[in-house]
């Protein structure tokens, strides 16, 4: 990642739910997990499988993104 440090978040209803910094993620094991969100959702997994960088829609900076 040229030396960056990358952060990925998980927000819910813009309630920070969780955040990772690592460098290495695990195709078998979440990157960002939250449990008893709400009434209807126990649990949340995301699974990271790439790391880069796109730019906003009404912003002229770039940001990192992770999917």
């Amino acid at each position: 990642m040229g030396g960056k440090r990358s952060e990925i978040s998980l927000y819910v209803d813009d309630k920070l739910l969780d955040s990772s910094k690592e460098n290495i993620v695990h195709p078998n094991k979440p990157t960002l997990k939250a449990s008893k969100v709400s009434d209807d959702i126990e649990t949340i997994e995301v699974y990271v499988t790439g790391l880069f960088y796109s730019k906003g829609f009404n912003s002229d900076k770039w940001r990192e993104c992770t999917y």
